[in-house]
């Protein structure tokens, strides 16, 4: 959940968490209970943090190999 939310995946207003314009619940217990709850949405939330981790990775190792080539 952590995750999701620095990566801007679940965005958060006061207490409420949701993603995708739909509210998940208010507080992290609630959040929680709602993707145990719904293996779906547990696996969307879970692939979506996986691409943007991937994807910050990437970024991170394309700028290395500029530096070598001056």
């Amino acid at each position: 959940m952590d995750a999701a939310i620095q990566y801007g995946l679940l965005e958060k207003r006061d207490s409420w968490l949701s993603m995708d314009a739909k509210q998940l619940g208010q507080g992290r217990d609630a959040v929680r209970d709602s993707l145990k709850n719904d293996p779906e949405l547990q696996k969307l939330l879970v692939e979506k943090i996986q691409a943007k981790a991937k994807e910050i990775h990437l970024g991170r190792d394309a700028g290395k190999g500029d530096k070598g080539d001056e």
